[in-house]
């Protein structure tokens, strides 16, 4: 699934069509290039899902939770700032991933190796406000 966003008020559409392409409770990855917005992405998605808290950056902490309406809760984490794939299993990575909520993974790239089955969004920047997203399913 590719969808190209042209300005920020398109977020949303690309985010709930997103959601209901895949099934809910899924394990999301996001890369791309500082300032591509995966956060935004994020904040966007927990918009759509109502959550009680705003979304933010958790580079500092590595993980934000947050909660929706109903009592479920999103995890957002950030590993920008992790050197190698020991540090994230320190953390409890594993016990996020197994715990039916769904989850965005920030720059990944440490943890490809931990993931089942999850859905990967390449976020590229094409403009000044325009981004592609292409979604891709790995099983």
């Amino acid at each position: 699934m590719t969808i190209y966003i042209y300005d920020e008020c398109e977020l949303k559409q690309a985010v709930e069509a997103i959601s209901s392409f895949y099934d809910s409770n899924q394990v999301f990855t996001l890369q791309g290039a500082l300032g591509a917005g995966k956060t935004a992405f994020v904040q966007a998605f927990c918009k759509v899902k109502n959550t009680i808290s705003t979304a933010s950056s958790p580079t500092f902490s590595l993980v934000n939770e947050y909660e929706l309406e109903n009592g479920e809760s999103i995890i957002h984490m950030d590993l920008y700032r992790i050197e190698d794939q020991a540090e994230i299993l320190d953390f409890g990575f594993e016990d996020y991933l197994d715990n039916g909520r769904y989850v965005f993974i920030e720059w990944p790239e440490y943890a490809f190796g931990l993931l089942g089955e999850h859905v990967d969004i390449q976020i590229s920047i094409l403009g000044d406000k325009i981004r592609k997203l292409e979604c891709t399913k790995y099983e």
